[in-house]
């Protein structure tokens, strides 16, 4: 079998990583989730809000890192990746430790200079990065965060091959 086969209908079941669906092999799909661009890097109340209905698709079977001793999970949402730690009632209280708001900062500024400096170097396309309130959420996304009153969410797709 090709290693970097991406048909999983071509992927045998006795693959060592089959029972990984996001393990590297994702092959696009015409009804994957793509962000309405209207939202990109936005932080109008409404995009806000359209990036919280966002989290509200990132559930557990799409994690592909969690996030552990605070940090952010990692899903897949198609071929966007969704970092965010909204899954954590308790990340708040561990926050002063974990801000991720100048990692996600120094991420944006870096995509920027490579895309600006070295055109033919393919780098992600960030979608949003900033602080969502769990205020203006809908009330699945309340119930999972409880007492949580922000999540850190980056939202960035990889370079197409």
């Amino acid at each position: 079998m090709n290693p970097y086969e991406t048909d999983p209908t071509l992927i045998p079941s006795t693959d060592s990583y089959a029972d990984l669906p996001a393990y590297g092999r994702y092959k696009p799909k015409d009804e994957d989730f793509r962000p309405d661009p209207k939202h990109f890097m936005s932080t109008s109340a409404e995009s806000l809000e359209y990036w919280s209905s966002v989290l509200d698709l990132c559930v557990e079977s799409h994690i592909i890192v969690p996030g552990y001793e605070g940090g952010r999970d990692v899903f897949a949402l198609g071929s966007v990746i969704v970092k965010s730690a909204h899954r954590d009632p308790d990340r708040d209280a561990r926050r002063a430790s974990r801000d991720h708001g100048m990692s996600d900062a120094n991420e944006v500024a870096a995509v920027r200079l490579v895309r600006e400096k070295l055109p033919e170097v393919r780098v992600p396309i960030i979608y949003f990065s900033g602080e969502v309130s769990a205020l203006i959420s809908y009330s699945s996304y309340l119930a999972a965060v409880k007492s949580s009153t922000k999540a850190d969410t980056l939202a960035l797709e990889a370079p197409r091959l």
